[in-house]
């Protein structure tokens, strides 16, 4: 399978709300014990995506704490 790039513009409000609900959300487990948003097998890559989520929003300067 090959990668992925998506460019995404949002204005600063928008950049520092959403990292905050990554931030949220990153420290849930996603699968059945915890949110249940995501499959047993959907659950390490939706994982790795959200973390990766995150840190591209902290080097982009937000990292809300």
């Amino acid at each position: 399978m090959s990668d992925v790039k998506i460019t995404l513009k949002m204005t600063e409000r928008e950049a520092f709300n959403f990292a905050q609900l990554v931030k949220r959300v990153a420290r849930k487990n996603l699968g059945r014990d915890g949110l249940d948003v995501v499959t047993p097998e959907e659950e390490t890559d939706a994982e790795a995506v959200l973390y990766r989520l995150r840190d591209a929003l902290s080097a982009a300067g937000y990292e809300p704490r």
